[in-house]
């Protein structure tokens, strides 16, 4: 009886954590997103497409986005959890040819206020 007792203690809190804190940071990280659509004068009503996922590399979520009026663009949005803070990439569809990708992330808060910004280009490729 005491090793069952032993093992609830050990296994209860890691279920909890589980259950709770993965929905918790999920919740966040989307109130994160609409407080920045809305401090950028976007509108929830003109997306097209969006996609919620769990990002372990950078320890965040990663939100991908596709607007009505602008389908050509995907704009990835990520969040650190435990802050409010939205990291914003835009990415474009093209079609065959050569192409060099040039990607500027902007950093903002939760207030609409911009931190920093960073730029990095790749080699040419051939698609």
């Amino acid at each position: 009886m005491k090793k069952k007792l032993m093992i609830l203690v050990i296994i209860l809190p890691l279920v909890c954590y589980m259950v709770c804190f993965f929905p918790v940071q999920r919740y966040l990280a989307e109130k994160a997103f609409n407080d920045y659509i809305l401090l950028q004068g976007a509108s929830a009503e003109n997306i097209q497409s969006k996609r919620i996922y769990k990002d372990y590399k950078q320890d965040g979520y990663s939100i991908d986005v596709v607007y009505k009026d602008d389908p050509e663009y995907r704009y990835a949005t990520w969040t650190k959890e435990g802050t409010t803070k939205c990291v914003n990439t835009t990415y474009k569809t093209v079609s065959k040819g050569t192409y060099r990708l040039s990607i500027t992330g902007k950093v903002y808060n939760s207030y609409g206020n911009f931190i920093e910004s960073g730029t990095t280009n790749s080699i040419s490729k051939m698609y």
